[in-house]
């Protein structure tokens, strides 16, 4: 009788131990879904699917692909859309890096007003090989791309509370300018004329330009424009 009734008891416990293992691996399996579902464009945190904006990209067989971009924040210290970019096609995400893909755009806002932004696969301007998907401004026989450099500002102590806040990133954009497939040149303020004049030494009318200041920093568009719509040909 007692043996019995030992077995049984033993038969219970095993049965409850399957059930408890059972709903704790249910619990945990729900948790780690819904933290996936967090960064999916159908989040439930409206900040997180305002994130996913309407966009494109282009595949290495010029194929063009339409759904969703991850927007960037620079609080991301891990996503940089220069460097990798999440995609969302028929509910599936996919990350590329620059070499898989010719380019991709999106429907953002800058400054509260809407912009459509294209980036396009292109050798580090700042690094030397290697692919960075940068930020198209001007296309044609001169190309300028914007390059986003991101600074990790050490963290500082509140004198008042004595707690530190978390490192604060800054961003810089700095742009880069193309003649067909040559050398990436910054276009800063600084040594502007001298850089450009430079550039297009192989036309006169635009260096001519540069040196009565018909163009400046301020106004590069206008240079890149004129030399796009053949003023040197």
């Amino acid at each position: 009788m007692h043996i019995e009734t030992f077995d049984n008891n033993v038969s219970y416990n095993s049965i409850f131990q399957i059930k408890l293992m059972t709903r704790v691996v249910f619990i945990i399996s729900t948790f780690l879904i819904g933290g996936r579902l967090y960064a999916q464009p159908n989040s439930p945190d409206p900040d997180e699917a305002r994130r996913w904006k309407p966009g494109y990209i282009i595949t290495l067989n010029d194929d063009t692909v339409k759904g969703k971009i991850k927007d960037i924040r620079f609080l991301d210290v891990y996503y940089d859309y220069q460097r990798k970019v999440a995609f969302e096609h028929e509910g599936i995400i996919t990350e590329y890096v620059p070499v898989e893909l010719k380019g991709f755009s999106l429907e953002t806002e800058e400054a509260s007003k809407p912009v459509q932004m294209v980036y396009e696969s292109v050798s580090d301007p700042r690094e030397g090989g290697g692919h960075i998907f940068s930020r198209v401004y001007c296309t044609g026989a001169c190309k300028v791309y914007g390059y986003t450099i991101t600074l990790t500002r050490e963290s500082e102590v509140i004198m008042s509370s004595g707690k530190p806040i978390a490192p604060s990133l800054l961003a810089t954009e700095k742009k880069y300018i193309q003649l067909g497939h040559g050398d990436f040149i910054p276009l800063k303020f600084i040594g502007f004329k001298k850089s450009m004049r430079d550039l297009f030494t192989m036309c006169p009318l635009i260096v001519a330009r540069l040196e009565n200041k018909q163009y400046t920093y301020d106004n590069w568009q206008a240079m890149v424009h004129d030399y796009n719509c053949g003023v040197c040909k």
